[in-house]
């Protein structure tokens, strides 16, 4: 019975050894873990397609968008507008663009707000678009609602307002919202 009390109080200090470096070496993992860091990823992408490593910029800005980085979404939407790097696809490339967006990137929000102004014709839909993102200081997105209110595309048309949105983007320095805006104080 001594020999078995024994073996159990060698067995109780070896395991209570053993988690001790376990939660210890843990803990040096968990210290040790690459933090990942979507804006060094996203300018990874950027640089391997500057070195025609387009493939390799395809995968980073993929998974950059699927751990939440707008940026990178926007990229992908890019490339599917254009074509030149992923076959042409309007609706993925509507999709990445939205996700873009909601995410936080003004030029995914602005390339959505244009996807749906002149791909699918909503202009309702891109005027809202538009409408946030002007809200948030893209004066690109200023200036093409001012060019909707200017033509009465979507809205109905004002001049008034057309003019208020062309000083927002020319403040914004968008050159040629300046000229509108020129154009029409001189009307």
């Amino acid at each position: 019975m001594k020999n078995l009390w024994l073996v159990w109080l060698v067995l109780v200090a070896l395991l209570s050894g053993c988690v001790k470096k376990t939660d210890r070496l843990a803990r040096e993992s968990a210290d040790t873990t690459p933090v990942v860091d979507p804006v060094a990823i996203y300018q990874e992408a950027i640089n391997a397609k500057k070195e025609d490593n387009v493939y390799r910029a395809i995968y980073l800005h993929k998974k950059n968008c699927d751990m939440g980085f707008g940026e990178s979404c926007n990229r992908l939407g890019k490339f599917y507008y254009k074509g030149t790097f992923l076959t042409q696809d309007l609706t993925k490339a509507q999709t990445f663009f939205h996700r873009a967006c909601k995410l936080g990137s003004k030029k995914g929000c602005q390339n959505e707000g244009n996807m749906l102004r002149l791909v699918s014709q909503d202009f309702p839909a891109a005027f809202a678009v538009y409408q946030d993102n002007c809200l948030n200081d893209h004066y690109e997105s200023c200036y093409n609602i001012a060019m909707m209110y200017s033509e009465g595309r979507g809205v109905e048309q004002s001049y008034r307002r057309a003019k208020r949105y062309f000083k927002k983007a020319c403040d914004g320095e968008i050159k040629r919202a300046c000229q509108m805006h020129a154009e029409m104080l001189q009307e």
